[in-house]
């Protein structure tokens, strides 16, 4: 019997997803209105992809922008749980300049220390977190 191999799809990480969702919703905070485009963004490899934007939106709370958008994930053909799965990301303006990334739900917490993150940091790799 002959074996047909069948070249596998390529998908996406949480965390590219989550990137994209990031540049998304900063986008939008920065024009200050709903977007309904794509965004591209870059990969560690040097390549760029483009994701389709969902649910884009813009509001006022406590008379600063808050910023949303999320990615649907296509993992390929690998069998990832979290294929399909809506991943959003919410940007607001702060004093601060700088970055914070809080996670939100389905985002685990660093328990025990042996990660390249902090104990009580979001369970974010190291790659996405500088993607995002």
């Amino acid at each position: 019997m002959e074996s047909k191999s069948k070249k596998l799809r390529s998908g996406y990480t949480t965390g590219a997803c989550a990137a994209a969702a990031a540049k998304a919703a900063t986008c939008i905070l920065l024009r200050k209105e709903a977007i309904s485009e794509s965004v591209e963004i870059p990969f560690p490899d040097g390549s760029r992809v483009t994701f389709n934007v969902l649910n884009p939106g813009f509001r006022l709370q406590k008379g600063k922008g808050v910023a949303t958008a999320s990615i649907l994930k296509d993992a390929g053909d690998d069998p990832d749980i979290t294929n399909g799965a809506e991943i959003a990301a919410s940007v607001r303006s702060t004093e601060d300049s700088g970055i914070v990334i809080k996670g939100g739900i389905g985002v685990g917490r660093v328990t025990k220390p042996g990660l390249a993150i902090p104990v009580g940091e979001p369970a974010i790799n190291p790659v996405p977190r500088r993607m995002i």
